[in-house]
């Protein structure tokens, strides 16, 4: 895409990023193998990551930033795998989805 529609395109990676977010592992857990790879994509996660400063002109985090969102993405995955891990007991699944993560 050409740069007029580079704010555009960066809002629009941004608002998918608020809907993963809603869609989140722990809530969803058929959806979590589909969700990694959608957020994980070669083409999405570089372009969140691109939208936005992590921090704000006075120092503070920018919670509009595609870091933050995306770090918020992150913890999204954790919270689902967290009871898995705490108690050592992975189903088959669990563990491929844990082996993801580690991607």
């Amino acid at each position: 895409p050409g740069h007029a529609f580079a704010g555009t395109i960066d809002a629009l990676i941004k608002i998918v990023a608020v809907v993963f977010h809603k869609l989140k592992p722990a809530r969803f857990p058929a959806f979590a193998f589909a969700w990694l790879e959608l957020v994980s994509h070669r083409t999405f996660m570089p372009r969140l990551l691109r939208a936005g400063r992590p921090v704000a002109a006075n120092g503070a985090p920018d919670t509009g930033s595609g870091w933050f969102q995306f770090q918020q993405l992150m913890l999204d995955l954790f919270e689902a795998l967290e009871p898995h891990l705490r108690y050592c007991r992975m189903t088959h699944a669990v563990r491929t989805l844990y082996q993801g993560t580690l991607r």
